[in-house]
């Protein structure tokens, strides 16, 4: 690691606030700091997938066999509390970005632009390669339906996520989704959509209940969805894209 580069705390900070981070400029063009990112982030989903639910299933199991609730969480000890406030601290989302679009009302997602050179986070208004494959990570405060589509100028939303199936995906959490998305069509704007619903919904009558009376056009790309015009109980969360060729 180079004398330049920035610490583990710092890059555990920038983690919790990639959108403000002032790292940034730094890391974009660091083939170390990113890999150390990269590292932190499996680290994080580790933890997230197989320790942290092991050791809620044992809590769980004693609380089953025993009221003496205070008791057992004195004799856990202070290495569950700092293993939890560790999971907590590792798998928090991305921060929203400067014009507040990634993250809103309990749901929030990340874009990772993948152009060849690495994958990077991508803020809202970042430009990006055309062709560019996408990789998403969402944050849903409590369990829901979630579909991921794009929008660009022809005012035509695209299912991204799930590939298959009606009523959306099921989830809750911190999720890595599984499948990439490659961006296509002409230069100009596209908009990541997330939408997360309480219960199973089509994607095609959310996005018409989205798109309402508005022209297509770039404008319309650029301007932040609408949510009211959602069922109740939606959630929604979007990245805003220039597209460059």
């Amino acid at each position: 690691m180079a004398a330049r580069c920035p610490s583990d705390l710092a890059l555990e900070r920038h983690l919790l606030e990639p959108g403000s981070s002032p790292l940034r400029p730094h890391l974009v063009g660091c083939a170390s700091c990113q890999a150390r990112l990269e590292e932190m982030n499996r680290q994080a989903e580790a933890f997230h997938q197989y320790v942290y639910p092991a050791t809620v299933a044992a809590v769980e199991d004693a609380a089953a066999a025993s009221r003496r609730r205070r008791l057992r969480w004195l004799v856990l000890g202070p290495a569950l509390a700092a293993a939890v406030a560790t999971a907590l601290f590792l798998v928090r989302p991305a921060g929203p970005p400067a014009d507040g679009d990634g993250a809103t009302g309990g749901l929030a997602i990340t874009v990772l632009a993948d152009e060849g050179a690495g994958v990077r986070p991508v803020r809202s208004g970042d430009a990006v390669a055309a062709g560019s494959a996408l990789r998403f990570r969402v944050q849903a405060a409590s369990s829901c339906r979630l579909w991921i589509l794009s929008l660009d100028a022809t005012g035509e939303f695209v299912r991204l996520y799930p590939g298959e199936g009606t009523g959306g995906a099921a989830v809750s959490g911190a999720v890595e989704i599984p499948e990439p998305a490659v961006l296509g069509g002409q230069a100009g704007p596209a908009r990541i959509v997330a939408i997360c619903t309480p219960g199973p919904a089509k994607w095609r009558a959310l996005a018409a209940q989205l798109k309402g009376g508005a022209a297509a056009g770039e404008a319309f790309v650029r301007a932040r969805p609408n949510s009211a015009a959602l069922p109740a109980g939606a959630r929604l969360a979007s990245v805003l894209l220039e597209k460059r060729t």
